[in-house]
């Protein structure tokens, strides 16, 4: 079975590819790209760490070319695999990603590119939700001037009706006490000035001065949120 996805994931890829060669198509992740180029924010040097990188077929695969240095984390070996095959200039590490940013196991503390495109609602056994736990530790592996690009859900509204019960009220809570609602309905559609105050507090409190940020829809509920920071 997960052969069979890998494999038709590839043929998307295969297709998105020929589009994007007769520039008939740009990804998410290509406008994330020519956005930071726009804004001259983009590294000369791009230090990458992807936290949550599958097979790397799509959003590693859209910037894995600019990168000098690649670092791609996969906690199931069988994607981490078919990772290090089709992208083979990077360092793919099979294992837990948020365990090893909270426990000092990332290879390097120079990233200046993160990209963090976490699931979404409780997944490892319920232990994590979206990137929550990501946060603070990541900052202690990044270079002084760093792009952070992190997946963040506006809605989780057209979700209630496909996730069992026990796992979407896990999931309101587990937002409502990271973007700091009193009431866990509260998070299920959050504006987005009200986000980006959040993660502007979370860098602050880090002692990160958050130079600009940006935001990139991917669809009607969730996009990129692009943070270019810099240490104190």
């Amino acid at each position: 079975m997960e052969l069979f996805w890998v494999m038709k994931e590839y043929g998307k890829r295969c297709f998105i590819d020929v589009l994007k060669r007769s520039e008939r198509l740009k990804t998410s992740m290509d406008t994330v790209i020519l956005t930071l180029r726009h804004f001259n924010i983009i590294p000369k040097e791009i230090i990458a760490l992807e936290l949550f990188g599958m097979c790397g077929l799509w959003v590693t695969k859209d910037y894995g070319h600019y990168c000098n240095y690649l670092e791609l984390w996969e906690i199931n070996p069988f994607y981490a695999k078919w990772a290090q095959y089709f992208l083979p200039n990077a360092t793919v590490q099979n294992g837990d990603s948020i365990e090893a940013c909270q426990k000092g196991k990332l290879l390097r503390n120079d990233y200046n590119f993160i990209v963090i495109d976490s699931p979404g609602g409780p997944f490892n056994d319920g232990n994590y939700c979206e990137h929550f736990d990501i946060f603070p530790s990541i900052f202690n592996y990044t270079a002084k001037n760093f792009i952070m690009i992190i997946t963040i859900i506006r809605s989780i509204e057209s979700q209630i009706e496909l996730t069992d019960k026990i796992r979407i009220d896990r999931w309101k809570e587990r937002r409502s006490n990271f973007y700091g609602f009193k009431e866990p309905s509260d998070s299920i559609n959050i504006d987005l000035g009200n986000l980006i105050e959040t993660y502007a507090n979370i860098f602050k409190r880090s002692n990160v001065v958050v130079d600009r940020i940006l935001y990139v829809p991917r669809n009607d509920f969730l996009g990129f949120l692009i943070v270019k920071g810099s240490k104190q």
